[in-house]
């Protein structure tokens, strides 16, 4: 609490007891005014802090409606890609497929080329063979 000085002509007019009342009567407007003070200046602080509050808000909402976008963009930017990328791994394995079917046939046709050459030669075999048998008795 402030030390409140009256001048000496003035509490000579007023009396002790005035003018310590007087004194008394500053003292407990001064602490009302406070008080008074305290609430505008809380009440503005609230006010300030709530409007910074939706400011803030408001533009956090901005900021996710835009990171959002992005997202999306790049969501639709990804998966544009990986069509391409799956489109190109199709026609790969199609070549690759394609190539193992032509060695395929290449086997079988070689597998077949033996095999009527293994016939061949038993058919000659089969035919041969009693006849070199009856030239060896023949002759033996």
């Amino acid at each position: 609490m402030p030390i409140i000085m009256v001048p000496k002509p003035l509490r000579e007019k007023l009396g002790e007891e005035a003018t310590d009342s007087l004194v008394e009567l500053f003292r407990e407007k001064d602490e009302e005014q406070k008080g008074h003070l305290f609430d505008l200046v809380e009440e503005r602080f609230e006010r300030r802090l709530l409007e910074t509050e939706s400011r803030i808000r408001a533009d956090m909402s901005k900021m996710e409606a835009g990171i959002r976008a992005d997202m999306s963009k790049m969501e639709a930017g990804i998966r544009a890609d990986m069509s391409k990328m799956e489109a190109g791994i199709r026609a790969d394995m199609s070549k690759g497929f394609l190539e193992i079917q032509k060695q395929f046939v290449e086997v079988h046709k070689a597998i077949a080329n033996q095999t009527r050459w293994i016939l061949t030669a038993l058919l000659a075999g089969a035919v041969i063979y009693p006849i070199v048998v009856k030239l060896i008795d023949k002759f033996f």
